[in-house]
């Protein structure tokens, strides 16, 4: 049976027509090479080269096959490179899937800086909420998740940070105004929605209107911006280019910040089998 080696002994020879040379070249034996031609020769049931004084020559049947081995040594090498690039963990492709917040808010900072280390690495981002993430894992549509607060899942989960929800408003007001004015309400993850609402249970006798509600935090604070109500956000992140809006941290009743863990997902048996994968999620844990 051929092997990858044979190409490369072919190729060599076709070009110094000298198996001293070859071996060299090659880091192999003299006796070695001569049987893995006597190999070749058998295996194709033709004779493939002729000794002379000077070294080598081929016979047509010899002829034929180095050429074909030139092309077919130079392919492996090429595919042994790239192979070795993806091995490495420096190239390819990470498909993720994380909140659309994350996306916006943190996301952009992390990429640009593993992306000075891992150059050759492109991403396929997937947006969900973070309730649904864990659901797009286990499809095995991402390799690597984020979510905002702490969902069951299968896999592995890293903590990378956690946050303070806040209220923002057009104004400066105090909680015993809220249940009074105008609230507007964007749609969150379950456990984002089952904190802030346990917050609200905890500091009002009954729940605070909503006056609007809308799809996503970017139409919800440009509805604060422009004095149509308050709205509470779970990343200080939201409002870091509002600072003109009142913004007022919650705790709870203990004193205790609210805060909000962000979490990355991954699968054991991917990290341990891709490289690419390892040394993204290793990076993640390095820089928190």
């Amino acid at each position: 049976m051929m092997r990858e080696i044979d190409w490369y002994i072919l190729d060599s020879l076709m070009r110094t027509k000298n198996i001293t040379k070859s071996a060299e070249a090659l880091y192999m034996s003299q006796p070695t090479i001569t049987k893995r031609i006597m190999n070749i020769e058998e295996h194709f049931g033709v004779k493939l080269l002729k000794r002379t004084n000077k070294g080598v020559t081929f016979t047509p049947e010899g002829e034929c096959l180095g050429q074909c081995a030139a092309g077919l040594a130079a392919s492996f090498k090429q595919i042994n490179e790239e192979m070795g690039r993806f091995s490495s963990g420096k190239f390819g492709e990470i498909r993720l899937v994380m909140p659309n917040s994350f996306g916006k808010f943190r996301f952009p900072h992390i990429i640009r800086n593993y992306s000075a280390l891992c150059p050759g690495v492109s991403f396929s981002v997937q947006t969900a909420l973070s309730d649904k993430v864990c659901g797009v894992m286990e499809a095995g549509e991402a390799s690597v998740g984020f979510i905002c607060g702490n969902y069951a899942f299968t896999g592995e989960k890293f903590a990378i940070y956690e946050e303070q929800s806040l209220l923002a408003y057009s104004r400066e007001i105090n909680l015993d105004e809220l249940p009074a004015l105008p609230r507007i309400e964007y749609v969150k993850g379950a456990f984002t929605k089952k904190l802030l609402d346990g917050w609200i249970a905890e500091n009002f006798p009954s729940k605070l209107r909503v006056s609007f509600s809308v799809d996503n935090g970017d139409t919800a604070l440009e509805m604060v911006r422009s004095g149509l109500g308050y709205s509470f956000f779970s990343a200080e992140k939201f409002l870091e280019n509002d600072k003109e809006l009142f913004r007022l941290p919650l705790y709870n009743k203990d004193g205790s910040p609210l805060v909000r863990k962000t979490w990355m997902l991954w699968y054991k048996d991917d990290y341990e089998r891709s490289m690419i994968i390892k040394n993204f999620v290793d990076f993640m844990r390095s820089e928190q």
